[in-house]
């Protein structure tokens, strides 16, 4: 009786009940099915000849980490406030997304650890890296950043999809996917270099559409980062993210997939030979099948994998990678490896970037010739090998 009998219909509030019936949305435990769900509609139906609700959710009961009702005989009941001190509110919110609806839902302090933290801390780490990413006024997109706006959109598609459906559990996998893979490892490591205005832009772009999805779920920490990062307003009074479905681009996001399968193959074989990424190699030939526009991204393989060259022959999936490490390349190696070295002393010693410094490097490599190169990666003023 609810729809009618909380507005004392059809005493009063008429007019305001014809316009707010059937509900939109309903929710409530799986054991309602029969008892509320099932009835409203019943007397819904012989009292208007109309449903009650266009949309339920129905959720599951909370069961500890092994699947146990929780009790206080078992021992298993959690303190909902020790649970927000431990992980955050947040953390506590996005766990329940993590199964779908209606199914007994898992909760302990080291499921929520598991499950979402890792996720929540890869979005704290982006929203600091936008914040910190410096670049010129130069505005150029690359092909990198049309393949990131183009993910963006297919996650903003396929995400409200899922939303609208009440498929939480499905929306969290889809922005935890392109968080984790996408932006995280592939996109901000391609443009940590960078200098242009395109990359600070598209990726404003991707953490303000993150956030914007993710607020629902994880209200606090969303609307922090919306207002420091993005605009000082209210997340919660934002519009839903607008899908541009002309910057889709199924043929690139394909391509990208098959380099990133490409560079998982050449850096395992890198492991097998015992060669660290730092060094250079010459060669890698690649037989894949013809894909789209995968010859446009053998730069971004090659400097994420150190390889001179990267070569496509078409083909059945195989890479051969050239291990042989010439003088030359041992060279370039190492003084990768010394810039890491020094940059990591200058670190500890609590310098910044405009601190100069003296270096003396004793090694068995004659370097002559790549002095001054390697002061201005490290920041030295005088050098002496």
């Amino acid at each position: 009786a609810a729809p009618f009998a909380q507005l004392h219909y059809p005493f009063e509030n008429n007019d305001y009940f014809k316009k707010r019936f059937p509900y939109d949305f309903i929710a409530e435990a799986i054991d309602q099915t029969r008892g509320w769900f099932y009835t409203m509609h019943v007397l819904s139906v012989a009292l208007f000849d109309s449903i009650a609700y266009k949309n339920v959710v129905c959720a599951g009961h909370i069961v500890d980490e092994n699947g146990q009702k929780m009790s206080k005989s078992k021992g298993n009941v959690l303190d909902p406030w020790k649970i927000f001190d431990a992980v955050g509110v947040d953390a506590t919110r996005l766990q329940f997304c993590t199964s779908a609806v209606g199914e007994p839902k898992r909760f302990s302090e080291s499921l929520v650890r598991m499950q979402v933290s890792p996720f929540l801390n890869i979005y704290w780490n982006t929203y600091v890296f936008t914040k910190q990413f410096k670049a010129s006024a130069k505005k150029e997109l690359r092909i990198e950043d049309k393949w990131i706006i183009s993910r963006l959109n297919t996650l903003v598609k396929e995400y409200t999809a899922h939303f609208e459906k009440n498929e939480f559990n499905k929306c969290f996998e889809k922005l935890a996917l392109f968080a984790n893979d996408d932006f995280s490892r592939t996109y901000i490591k391609l443009i940590r270099e960078r200098t242009d205005e395109g990359a600070p832009e598209t990726l404003k772009a991707c953490l303000k559409t993150v956030s914007k999805l993710l607020a629902p779920f994880c209200p606090f920490v969303t609307d922090f980062v919306y207002r420091d990062a993005i605009e000082s307003k209210n997340i919660h009074f934002a519009p839903w993210p607008v899908l541009e479905e002309k910057k889709i681009d199924a043929e690139l996001e394909e391509s990208m997939a098959l380099a990133n399968r490409i560079l998982a193959e050449i850096l395992s074989k890198r492991n097998e030979a015992k060669i660290g990424v730092r060094w250079p190699l010459s060669k890698a030939v690649v037989f894949a099948p013809a894909t789209g526009v995968l010859d446009k991204l053998t730069g971004l393989i090659e400097k994420q994998a150190n390889v001179k060259d990267v070569q496509l022959e078409e083909g059945e999936f195989k890479i051969e990678l050239d291990t042989q490490l010439t003088e030359e390349l041992e060279k370039e190696g190492f003084l990768r490896e010394l810039t890491r070295k020094v940059q990591d002393a200058r670190k500890n010693a609590g310098l910044v970037k405009e601190n100069t410094i003296s270096l003396v490097i004793n090694s068995p490599i004659n370097f002559a010739g790549l002095e001054k190169e390697f002061a201005q990666k490290v920041g030295a003023k005088t050098l002496e090998f």
